[in-house]
């Protein structure tokens, strides 16, 4: 192999090495991990105490007490409604407690 070949080869596998990292999936922030544990100890609280929470969905609110807490989904009642069911990944915000 001669030496152009050789640098081009060295300039070819160099320029690829920042794409192969860039492909990994960043970690999670610390920060939403944070706001899983607090929103999860709320909620329990609610559900404890029978006391109301307001849920904060995609910019809406979602008032009602606390019936169950799944791995993926809170179950509300409310005046209105008798089962409200959340998705947990889709909440903003956890109001009251």
């Amino acid at each position: 192999m001669t030496t152009t070949a050789r640098i081009i080869l060295s300039a070819f596998a160099f320029a690829l090495l920042p794409q192969t990292h860039a492909a990994e999936p960043a970690p999670a922030p610390a920060q939403a991990d944070r706001f899983e544990v607090e929103a999860a100890a709320s909620l329990k609280k609610s559900a404890a105490e029978k006391k109301g929470v307001e849920l904060i969905v995609g910019g809406e609110r979602v008032v009602g007490y606390v019936t169950a807490i799944g791995p993926d989904s809170v179950i509300l009642t409310s005046r209105e409604h008798a089962r409200v069911v959340v998705r947990r990944d889709r909440i903003d915000a956890v109001l009251g407690e």
